[in-house]
């Protein structure tokens, strides 16, 4: 679906961009991660040809990215784009107008839209009357409106209190299983890793981690486990104890120790009732690019 290609930007003599390469596959939710700066929404901005690159190559659908592919893109940038003066009905009959719907179909897309992200009683009133979190769902139906095969999304999330970002987090669930597909640039890492299929990071304009998210989290071994035990575990040569709640103690394993050895110490120690190696969140993966 979108395929970056050995991309570079540079604005002022700062790279924004270095030798960006990354794929997103059709019908998938892709991650783009990344501290403040590190080239994300310069990325966003080229998918949507508010910036051209100054090398490398872009691909939308298997060809090179024109203007004429922006109908089948929808963005929803993390600034408010609203006319605050307007009522919320006419500026997303205006949004869909500028994108091309045909006048027979926007009500009707537009009311479909309000009752998913629950907001038909506030369609009558004016943008600047409403709140942030309502305001954002008034800019998502924005991006959707035109029914567009690639959603681009920067920090979808802002704004939203927890329920309503659950049911956002459902809607695009729902999105994907349309066959729709979800570029999230978010600094929610549990949000990213309930979601995501596959995942980039940036880091001073460099990609520094690609690919599945499962790949992402396994890329390192974490050598932590999680243990039930009869009586409770003391540290030694092999292992530590970072914690112990009841019965169940978070140990962190020694280098080079292997899994045998380890189950031997723990079981001249104690009996074992379960034993599960800890994996790592994404938020622990970011936190380790990001410095």
């Amino acid at each position: 679906m979108v395929d970056f290609q050995h991309v570079n930007k540079l604005y002022e003599g700062h790279q924004a961009l270095d030798d960006v390469s990354f794929n997103i596959s059709k019908g998938t939710i892709f991650g783009l991660l990344g501290p403040n700066g590190a080239g994300k929404t310069t990325i966003l901005r080229l998918l949507v040809r508010i910036l051209l690159p100054d090398s490398g190559n872009i691909f939308f659908d298997d060809k090179t990215l024109k203007e004429e592919h922006l109908r089948q893109i929808g963005y929803l940038p993390e600034e408010r784009g609203l006319y605050p003066k307007m009522r919320a009905y006419d500026h997303l009959v205006f949004l869909a107008r500028l994108k091309g719907v045909q006048k027979n179909d926007i009500k009707t897309r537009i009311a479909y839209w309000a009752e998913k992200l629950q907001v038909g009683h506030l369609l009558s009133r004016k943008v600047e009357n409403l709140s942030k979190g309502q305001q954002q769902k008034i800019q998502l139906i924005a991006t959707l409106l035109h029914e567009p095969i690639l959603l681009i999304l920067d920090e979808p999330f802002s704004g939203f209190d927890p329920v309503n970002a659950e049911l956002w987090k459902q809607i695009m669930l729902e999105l994907k299983l349309a066959g729709k597909t979800l570029l999230i640039s978010t600094h929610r890492m549990e949000s990213a890793e309930e979601l995501c299929d596959d995942v980039a990071m940036l880091h001073h304009g460099k990609m520094v981690l690609n690919g599945s998210l499962k790949e992402v989290i396994q890329s390192k071994v974490l050598n932590r486990y999680r243990v039930r035990t009869d009586k409770p575990l003391v540290a030694n040569e092999i292992f530590d104890v970072l914690e112990r709640v009841e019965d169940e103690s978070r140990i962190q394993v020694k280098e080079s120790v292997s899994s045998n050895e380890l189950l031997e110490s723990l079981m001249a120690q104690s009996q074992v009732i379960a034993f599960v190696p800890e994996r790592r969140s994404l938020r622990e993966v970011f936190l380790e690019n990001a410095r």
